[in-house]
């Protein structure tokens, strides 16, 4: 949990999102995780934007500065190259029953 809080901090430094959100992004990136299963469409939209940049040209510039930030604070926390950091997609297909 400790490692949590700081990559959480990163995060509301960095995007607009909810304390709540920001503690599940960063519980899902500090855990390594391939997707990020959310019925919150904003929550959704920024973990997509953060895990590829590119597909949002109109925010393309901001999100990649925002991923470096994200990958950079998940190294840290867990001591793992940066190159082998790879942010969790959100399926836009899953919604909760």
């Amino acid at each position: 949990m400790r490692d949590i809080w700081p990559l959480a901090k990163t995060l509301l430094g960095n995007v607009f999102l909810d304390v709540d959100d920001c503690i599940v992004y960063a519980s899902a990136l500090l855990a390594e995780a391939e997707e990020l299963l959310t019925a919150d469409d904003y929550l959704g939209f920024v973990a997509n934007a953060i895990e590829n940049p590119t597909a949002n040209p109109a925010e393309q510039e901001f999100f990649v500065d925002v991923r470096a930030k994200v990958i950079e604070g998940v190294s840290t926390a867990i001591g793992i190259d940066a190159m082998q950091i790879s942010p969790p997609k959100a399926p836009k297909s899953w919604k909760a029953t």
